[in-house]
C-alpha cells in the first residue's frame, strides 16, 4: 500500500538575525508532522534562510528514499 508524502519547509527564528531552516514530513495515514532534516548554520536573514532550505529541499527530491509515494509501509 503505497503512502501519499507531505513535505513542508519552515524558518524558524531563533532570535533577531539568527533564523533557521527545518523539513518536516508526514504521510496521508499519519497527523502532524515531523521534521527531518535542519540546517546546521543559522542564517542572518528570513530570505537566506528560506533560499537554503528551499535548496535543501530540492538536492533532497533526487534521494529514491524521498519520493511522494513511499511504498515501504
Amino acid at each position: 500500500m503505497s503512502r501519499f508524502r507531505f513535505l513542508v519547509l519552515m524558518i524558524e527564528a531563533l532570535r533577531s538575525g539568527a533564523f533557521e531552516w527545518v523539513l518536516f514530513e508526514s504521510f496521508d495515514d499519519v497527523s502532524g508532522f515531523e521534521p527531518f532534516a535542519r540546517s546546521e548554520l543559522s542564517f542572518t536573514t528570513y530570505k537566506s534562510a528560506w533560499e537554503a532550505g528551499c535548496l535543501a529541499l530540492q538536492s533532497r527530491m533526487e534521494e529514491p528514499k524521498l519520493d511522494l509515494l513511499d511504498d515501504e509501509a
